[in-house]
């Protein structure tokens, strides 16, 4: 990290070990400043992400899984090039995140993402916090699931495939919600 010593407030990231590092522990807000190839690395999500993330407008190429898991974050500027994800095992899934969920000021604005995202027949037991079956089966070439979050000036280039959704134990087919930015849009209510 080059700019990361000291009282430094954001992270520089200026090279696929840069981000690697990052992701390890993403307390701290983040900005990319150079091309990234990440094709070949086996990606884990980041969890939890909750301050700002500003992709410069750089491309971050070859990505296998999301960028972020569960995000409150504000996110600007990311283009995710020729990203390559296939899963099994996630019921929300998009290549910038899995889910994003307002906590009061996130958004995601100027972000891109071109290449394949492959959702195969996930079987699975809806958790009784889950209001419906839509809630939890949700894909998107941005983000899967969305709560509350502002969207501004973003583009989905990628192909989605999603295959049919059974419910662990049963014969009942489910059909996900898919969308290009976002598979499922759960707004609230201002208070």
């Amino acid at each position: 990290f080059a700019a990361n010593t000291g009282e430094a407030t954001e992270y520089i990231i200026d090279s696929k070990e840069a981000l690697i590092n990052f992701a390890k522990n993403p307390t701290k807000s983040a900005k990319v400043t150079a091309n990234i190839d990440m094709s070949g690395y086996d990606w884990t999500p980041i969890d939890g992400f909750a301050a700002n993330f500003d992709g410069g407008n750089f491309e971050i190429k070859g990505l296998n899984a999301p960028l972020f898991a569960l995000t409150h974050a504000i996110i600007k500027n990311v283009k995710l090039v020729d990203v390559n994800m296939t899963t099994n095992n996630r019921l929300r899934f998009g290549a910038l995140a899995c889910e994003v969920v307002s906590t009061g000021n996130t958004s995601i604005s100027n972000c891109e993402v071109s290449g394949t995202i492959t959702v195969s027949n996930p079987g699975f037991t809806p958790a009784s916090s889950y209001s419906s079956i839509y809630d939890v089966v949700s894909v998107g070439g941005l983000v899967g699931y969305v709560k509350g979050a502002a969207f501004v000036n973003c583009e989905n280039k990628a192909a989605i495939t999603v295959s049919q959704v059974f419910q662990d134990g049963a014969s009942t087919r489910i059909n996900p919600t898919v969308g290009g930015i976002a598979g499922y849009l759960n707004s609230i209510t201002p208070e």
